[in-house]
């Protein structure tokens, strides 16, 4: 059964989406959407993206959206093993001694880029929790 992944970017100049298709063994796009931000201010955009979303909106859908990249640190560590537990366990102290926050400052995720037998590259996304909160206020704020 596919599952319908929608896409959303807030900048100053447009709101974006990207609604995506995927099912077990792809991902194809099915449409792309723009909304101009007119005006200036936080109720300017806020008014663009609730318009793009009213365009993409689908019952059962999966929502991803966009946090500035000047907000979001990337890494990639390289470790000694590949298990998948193992990875869980060690990467918070990695995490912690890479960024210049506390662990408990920030949300982080990540994906094996690579096992091998003698260890793995893992990439790291970390946020502040501060600047991810803003960012799910501002679009919880649409209905």
């Amino acid at each position: 059964m596919a599952q319908i992944c929608i896409g959303l970017d807030l900048g100053t100049y447009s709101a974006k989406a990207i609604v995506l298709e995927r099912s077990f063994r792809s991902t194809e796009v099915k449409s792309v959407h723009e909304v101009l931000v007119e005006g200036e201010g936080n109720e300017a955009r806020t008014k663009a993206l609730g318009a793009v979303i009213e365009e993409v909106r689908q019952p059962g859908a999966l929502y991803g959206v966009a946090l500035d990249g000047e907000r979001v640190a990337l890494r990639i560590f390289s470790l000694p093993f590949s298990d998948s537990r193992r990875i869980n366990q060690v990467l918070p102290a990695e995490i912690e001694a890479s960024l210049p926050f506390e662990l408990d400052e920030i949300v982080f995720d990540h994906h094996v880029i690579s096992r091998a037998i003698d260890g793995s590259k893992v990439l790291v996304a970390a946020a502040k929790q501060e600047d991810v909160g803003k960012l799910l206020h501002e679009y919880g704020e649409i209905q």
